[in-house]
């Protein structure tokens, strides 16, 4: 009958039991280096920054385009292509870096980038939702609202040229229908109004230019109101949330106990390949 212990029998088939016989055996390594893992695990959450953190929902500035017979309002920017925008390492100005206490760091739009986290709400096409995680809750929601107004200060730059193309437009409207106007009333005042094809053509200009006045108004005023705009004031958490204690304790401590199950089978092939070895010499 073989008996079986730490150095059980090569050919034996892995089963249950033969691996319960190998982790008895290698207990010593197994409880070694958990405990260096538990160890490690500690100095590493008492040494780590504290992460804070800030976010709230944006949405995005809308505009209603010229020159089409039922204007839709249109987003100035689609939350797809903001991420992406905001992605890249350069896309954030100094002051935004500066809010987010990165101001001394030589890559800080990879540092603010890396630290915060951009997603698309589900069943919403027009805003998007941000979190910031920094040092401190103070400094979380800072740097949240410097990245919020960074974002509305960039779309209003979009904007601003429609809406000076509408105003400009408006302007030009208005002056033309006021000249329709006081060539209207000079004809009616002499009579025979409808007998003047002057007269028909520049009342219909008056009142085309009173429908597009209207359009043009209307449009400018939704470009204006409906600007960039946080759903809810932007908070920051006064706990925090990392690091995270559990997580890195139970990593540490299985990291070390499969780091010491691999030094236990590495000893035991050099014991095995040692011990045939010497057998070999004596044959």
């Amino acid at each position: 009958m073989k008996t079986r212990d730490f150095n059980y029998d090569e050919n034996l088939d892995m089963s249950i039991l033969s691996i319960f016989f190998f982790v008895r055996g290698a207990w010593k390594e197994i409880l070694l280096f958990g405990v260096a893992g538990l160890v490690l695990s500690i100095i590493f959450i008492t040494k780590a920054p504290k992460k804070f953190e800030a976010g709230g929902q944006i949405f995005m500035a809308q505009l209603m385009p010229m020159d089409v017979i039922n204007p839709k309002a249109m987003n100035v920017e689609e939350p797809s292509a903001l991420i992406w925008r905001l992605s890249h390492p350069n896309s954030f100005t100094p002051q935004v870096s500066a809010a987010c206490g990165l101001q001394d760091q030589p890559n800080a739009g990879q540092l603010l980038g890396q630290s915060s986290h951009f997603t698309l709400p589900k069943g919403v096409t027009n805003a998007l939702e941000f979190k910031v995680l920094r040092p401190t809750p103070e400094l979380a929601k800072e740097c949240g609202l410097a990245i919020f107004e960074f974002i509305k200060a960039t779309q209003s730059a979009l904007v601003a040229p429609v809406t000076d193309e509408a105003e400009s437009r408006l302007a030009f409207e208005e002056g033309r229908l006021q000249k329709s106007k006081e060539f209207v009333l000079r004809v009616e005042k002499m009579g025979n109004q409808a007998m003047s094809a002057a007269y028909i053509f520049e009342y219909n200009e008056m009142r085309q230019s009173i429908g597009e006045i209207r359009l043009l108004k209307n449009m400018i005023n939704f470009n204006q109101n409906h600007v960039t705009r946080l759903l809810f004031p932007i908070n920051s958490s006064d706990t925090p949330i990392g690091p995270q204690k559990s997580l890195i304790l139970a990593t540490g401590i299985i990291g070390g106990v499969f780091l010491g199950l691999i030094i236990a089978f590495i000893k035991k092939l050099f014991l095995r390949n040692r011990s045939q070895s010497n057998g070999s010499r004596c044959t």
